[in-house]
C-alpha cells in the first residue's frame, strides 16, 4: 500500500503561534491567562500541539476546554475554531464520522458570519474526510468548493494544498497523469511562497507517482529531497510517511533489508503521534514484502494487524489492499474459502471507491469546475467591459455637463454684461441731458449778464463824453 500526505488546515487563529512555541511555552501562558478570549486561543493552540506530538488525550482535553469556554463567552469565531481543532483530532485518530459532525458544526456558524476564507478551508478538511472514506466525488465536490474559493480570493497558501488534494483523488482512481499534473502545480506556488512543508509534501507525492510508473530512481530522488525537508521540519508525520514510501520503494527493487528497515522507522513514529492509518499502511507493507519473499506466517500476521486497524479506522481505501494480499496468501496456502471470502471483500471495497458511477461523477465534477471557471473568466471579462464602458458614458455625461455648464456661464456673463452696458448707456443718457441743461443754463446766465451789460452801457455817459463836458466847464469859468 502506497503512503501519501493529503493537506489539512489548522484554522485557529492561534497556530502559526503554537508552531514557534514549544508546549511547555503555551502551557505556562495558560497558567496566568484569564478566562476569556485568550485563553481560548491558547487551548487550541494546546490542542493542535499535543496532536502534532502524538498525545492524543491531553490533545482532546484541552481541544474541549477551549470550546466549553468559548460557548460560556459566546464567542463564535473561537467556538468555530475549537470544533475545526476537534475535528482533526478524529481525524488523526480515523474516527471520521465525529470529524465531519465536528466540522460541520464549524462550518455552520462560519457560514452564519460569512467567513469565506474559513469555509475554505473547511471545505478541504471536510473534502479530505470523504477522501478516507473512499467517497472521491464527494472529496472532489468539496475541494473544488474551496478551489473557486481561494482563487477567487487569490489564497495561495490554501490554493496550493488544496491542489495538491485534488491530485491525490486522482492518483486514487488510477489517473496519474492529472495527478502529476496538480502536484506540480502545487509545488509551483508553495516554491513561489516559500511554503516549506507544502514543498516537501508535494516532492513526495511526485515521489509517489514516479513509483507507481515502475521509475523507481526517480521516485526515490523525490522521496529523500522530501525526507531531508521534513527532517529540517522536524515535522514527524512527513518523516514517518517518507520513510514508509522509501521502504516501498526498496521493497520493489527487493532490496527487502532496506525496506524493513525504513518500514519499522516509519511504524515506530505513527505509533507516537497516533496516526492509526499511518501504521495500518505501513502494517499492510511489511505484510506484502514477506508475501514475496515466500514467509508466509509473517506476511499474513503483519496483514492480519493492519486490516483489524484499517476496519476499524474505516479507512476503506486502505481495507482493500489488505484483502487482496490477504487473498493471495490464502491461495498459496490452498485456502481457497478464505482466499475466496478475502477476494469478495477486496472486490467490495475496490468497487465502492472506483465504480463506474464514481469515475462519472468525478469526470463530472472536474467538467463543471472548468465549466464554471470560465463561465467565471467570461463572466469578469464582460464585467470589465461594462465598467469601462460605463466609466466612458460617464466620462461623456461629464464633459456634456461641462459644456452645458460653460454655455449656461457665458449666457449669464452675456446677460450680465447687456444689462451692464444698458444701464451705462441710461447713464450715459441721463448725464448727457444733464449737461445740456447746465450748459442752457449757463447760456441763460450769461445771456442775462450781457443784457445787463448793455442796459448799463445805454444808461451810463461814456467816459469821452463825461471828458468833454468836464472841460466845457473848465472852459466857461
Amino acid at each position: 500500500m502506497k503512503k501519501y500526505i493529503l493537506f489539512i488546515f489548522i484554522l485557529s487563529s492561534f497556530s502559526a503561534f503554537a508552531q514557534q512555541q514549544k508546549t511547555d511555552s503555551l502551557l505556562l501562558i495558560l497558567k496566568s491567562s484569564a478566562q476569556d478570549s485568550n485563553r481560548v486561543k491558547t487551548l487550541n493552540a494546546l490542542c493542535n500541539e499535543f496532536r502534532l506530538t502524538g498525545e492524543m488525550e491531553k490533545s482532546l482535553q484541552h481541544g474541549n476546554e477551549g470550546l466549553k469556554l468559548a460557548e460560556e463567552l459566546q464567542w463564535k469565531k473561537g467556538e468555530a475554531e475549537a470544533l475545526t481543532n476537534i475535528g482533526l483530532f478524529h481525524w488523526s485518530k480515523g474516527n471520521y464520522s465525529q470529524a465531519l459532525k465536528k466540522y460541520f458544526d464549524a462550518l455552520k456558524i462560519y457560514e452564519e458570519t460569512q467567513n469565506e476564507n474559513k469555509i475554505a478551508n473547511l471545505y478541504s478538511n471536510i473534502g479530505l474526510v470523504y477522501w478516507n472514506q473512499g467517497e472521491y466525488p464527494k472529496a472532489l465536490n468539496y475541494y473544488f468548493k474551496s478551489l473557486k474559493i481561494n482563487e477567487q480570493s487569490n489564497n495561495k497558501p490554501v490554493l496550493a494544498k488544496t491542489i495538491a488534494n485534488i491530485g491525490n483523488v486522482y492518483w486514487n482512481q488510477g489517473d496519474l497523469d492529472q495527478a502529476l499534473s496538480y502536484y506540480f502545480k502545487a509545488l509551483k506556488i508553495a516554491e513561489e511562497i516559500g511554503d516549506k512543508n507544502g514543498v516537501c509534501i508535494d516532492l513526495g507525492n511526485i515521489g509517489l507517482v514516479y513509483w507507481n510508473q515502475g521509475k523507481y530512481d526517480d521516485a526515490l530522488s523525490y522521496y529523500f529531497k522530501a525526507l531531508k525537508m521534513a527532517e529540517e521540519l522536524e515535522s514527524k508525520s512527513l518523516i514517518s510517511a517518507w520513510k514508509s514510501n522509501i521502504g516501498n520503494t526498496y521493497n520493489s527493487q527487493k532490496k527487502y533489508d532496506k525496506a524493513v528497515e525504513f518500514y519499522l522507522e516509519s511504524i515506530k513514529i505513527d505509533r507516537e503521534i497516533g496516526d492509526q492509518g499511518g501504521v495500518a499502511t505501513t502494517l499492510g507493507n511489511i505484510g506484502v514484502l514477506y508475501f514475496d519473499q515466500n514467509k508466509m506466517e509473517e506476511a499474513k500476521k503483519y496483514l492480519l494487524e493492519a486490516l483489524d486497524i484499517s476496519t476499524t479506522i474505516g479507512a476503506t481505501y486502505i481495507q482493500k489492499d489488505h484483502h487482496l494480499s490477504l487473498s493471495k496468501i490464502y491461495e498459496k496456502e490452498n485456502n481457497f474459502e478464505k482466499a475466496f471470502t478475502q477476494y469478495q471483500a477486496y472486490i467490495s471495497k475496490n468497487d465502492t471507491l472506483t465504480n463506474e458511477e464514481n469515475t462519472k461523477k468525478t469526470v463530472q465534477l472536474q467538467m463543471q469546475y472548468e465549466f464554471d471557471k470560465k463561465d467565471a473568466l467570461a463572466k469578469a471579462e464582460q464585467d470589465k467591459k461594462d465598467n469601462i464602458a460605463q466609466k466612458e458614458k460617464q466620462k461623456n455625461q461629464i464633459i456634456i455637463y461641462a459644456v452645458c455648464g460653460g454655455l449656461l456661464l457665458l449666457l449669464v456673463l452675456t446677460a450680465v454684461i447687456l444689462r451692464s452696458l444698458k444701464i451705462n448707456k441710461e447713464q450715459n443718457k441721463i448725464i448727457s441731458l444733464q449737461k445740456d441743461i447746465v450748459e442752457e443754463k449757463q447760456k441763460e446766465i450769461l445771456d442775462s449778464i450781457r443784457y445787463a451789460k448793455r442796459i448799463q452801457n445805454s444808461l451810463l455817459p461814456s467816459e469821452k463824453y463825461i471828458e468833454k463836458n468836464i472841460l466845457k466847464l473848465k472852459k466857461g469859468q
